[in-house]
Parts: C-alpha cells; structure tokens; sequence
C-alpha cells in the first residue's frame, strides 16, 4: 500500500487478481508487459532522427556516416542506458521489493524539488502524455 491509500500499480492489482500457482504462468505473465516495454523503446530510439541529418532509413537509403555514428554513438548506448531504468521501473510497477537487483541499484532517491514521492506521481503523468497522444490533443509538428 503506498502513501495514496491504494496501490496505483495496475500491474500490482493485477497480479493480486489472479493468484496464480503455475511458475510457467507466472513466467508468461509477468514477462509479457517487459517485453512489450523493451519493444516500444527499442522502436522509438531506433526511429530516432536527430534533424533529419543522423538517423536510420529504410530501403538502405542511411549514408555512411549516419550508420557509422548510430552504430558507434547512438542508438546502442541509448539502449544501454535505458536496460537500468527500465527494469527498475518495472520492478517498482509489479511491486515487487527485496530484489537482488533493488539492492543493487538501491532505493530511488525523492527529489525534493518536485515533492516527495516523486516516483509514484511520475508514472501517472506518462499516463497522462499517453492520453493527450491517443486522443490527439495535440497536433502534429
């Protein structure tokens, strides 16, 4: 229970729902949403443009030097950076505690310049964003 009242995990709720028995189930479960996660960033960084100058084309239309910087520079580091944060976001949104890997990375730190508890509020303005987006809100630029 967080310091909302009620879990604001639907990954935590849903867990909790089914109460399943079967490791093969618990496998499919938990590891279905990580890899529809992974996918989705792998896909954003890899469309990643950066002014229409370095980025990946399709058709082999990529220069050179747009592949050369990608490879050595950008996108894999991108990924690599993100392995960390991704799987901790994950762990905090199933609710699982005592980790080898939360001991490792250790607690997330409060930033006391957006107020505490910054980690259960983030993952509901990424909801937000999500909503304007589906909705179209916003135009196009």
């Amino acid at each position: 229970m967080s310091q909302l009242g009620f879990d604001p995990s639907l990954f935590k709720l849903l867990w909790k729902a089914l109460n399943l028995k079967s490791d093969f189930m618990i496998f499919i479960v938990t590891m279905t949403p990580l890899i529809m996660i992974v996918i989705c960033s792998c896909y954003s960084v890899f469309n990643f443009k950066l002014a229409n100058f370095y980025g990946l084309y399709p058709n082999k239309k990529t220069d050179p030097s747009s592949l050369s910087y990608s490879a050595m520079f950008f996108n894999y580091s991108l990924i690599a950076r993100l392995a960390c944060p991704l799987c901790y976001n994950y762990l905090f949104l199933w609710g699982f505690e005592d980790t080898q890997f939360q001991k490792f990375m250790g607690k997330m730190n409060d930033i006391p310049v957006f107020g505490i508890q910054f980690e259960i509020y983030s993952p509901w303005f990424l909801l937000l964003l999500l909503l304007l987006n589906w909705l179209q809100i916003y135009g196009n630029y």
